[in-house]
């Protein structure tokens, strides 16, 4: 095996000129708020987005799974029916400090332990 590397286009659109700080989560039972104000930011960035409200299309079951989209559509079934047919009405990829979550712990949202977040200010805003 060779080991090799390449240097980054600055034609690519997937390369980010700026250099992005990563933020660990300081424990599974802080807060979004805490966490925000730990890292000076208005929000976090999530590296893949969270279903927060589902409804099964087979029964009409409204819940809330709060999973990663991917796991939902992979592994998700309806608590009422158990049918996998489900509808993802409401998710999310970005969390700021004017959110209904704001103060639930980080594990409240299945958020990984061990995990570097991203976070962003006012001014770059999504």
């Amino acid at each position: 095996m060779k080991e090799f590397s390449s240097g980054v286009s600055v034609d690519c659109p997937f390369h980010d000129h700026e250099a992005v700080a990563l933020h660990p989560s300081p424990g599974m039972d802080c807060t979004l708020k805490e966490f925000l104000a730990s890292t000076s930011a208005e929000y976090i960035i999530l590296d893949w987005p969270l279903c927060l409200k589902a409804k099964c299309l087979a029964c009409g079951h409204p819940w809330e799974p709060k999973l990663r989209l991917a796991a939902l559509r992979r592994h998700g079934q309806c608590p009422s029916c158990e049918s996998k047919n489900i509808l993802e009405v409401e998710t999310i990829r970005a969390i700021g400090r004017d959110s209904s979550f704001i103060d639930l712990p980080l594990s409240a949202l299945k958020l990984p332990v061990d995990h570097l977040y991203t976070v962003g200010s006012r001014k770059n805003a999504l």
